[in-house]
């Protein structure tokens, strides 16, 4: 599990070279799942160095970050919210990551984390719908904080 910053800055190149790696990963038989850290959509510090000289590279866009990331997690989702890049990921048959996107990248990036509104929403469903299959619901790491302090932690029997 990879939360981000998955890049120094979000430059697109550096995500397509860093899935390239991860594919070899995969490719020795270790399941890779991602999601976007703070600084890795929608940076407008984007940039490439070459010697002592710094140029804007090309940013990342939410829609580039799930399809440069698609077979680590997007594609393979067993639910996607439609307000952020959060998903859920079914591990084994009994354990589902709960992936959830924490950055502010719209209308432009911004340091601070925050689950929206809308997301929670989609969050209490994903919990329901866990509790119903009898699935542990795992968040990934750097959201913890947030969902317990929104909801009673639970695990599911």
């Amino acid at each position: 599990m990879l939360s981000g910053d998955l890049t120094l800055q979000g430059e697109k190149k550096s995500h397509g070279e860093l899935a390239k790696k991860l594919e070899e990963v995969e490719k020795n038989g270790t399941t890779v799942v991602v999601i976007p850290g703070n600084h890795d959509i929608n940076n407008h510090s984007a940039a490439v160095y070459s010697g002592g000289d710094r140029y804007p590279a090309e940013p990342t866009t939410p829609e580039d970050f799930a399809r440069i990331y698609g077979r680590f997690g997007y594609e393979e989702a067993y639910s996607r919210d439609g307000k952020s890049l959060s998903y859920t990921y079914d591990l084994d048959p009994s354990m589902r990551l709960l992936m959830l996107d924490t950055c502010q990248y719209t209308p432009r990036n911004r340091v601070g984390g925050m689950i929206k509104t809308e997301t929670y929403e989609w969050i209490e469903k994903q919990l329901a719908d866990a509790r119903e299959q009898g699935l542990f619901c795992f968040p990934s790491p750097t959201t913890t904080c947030w969902i317990r302090a929104r909801f009673m932690w639970m695990t599911v029997p």
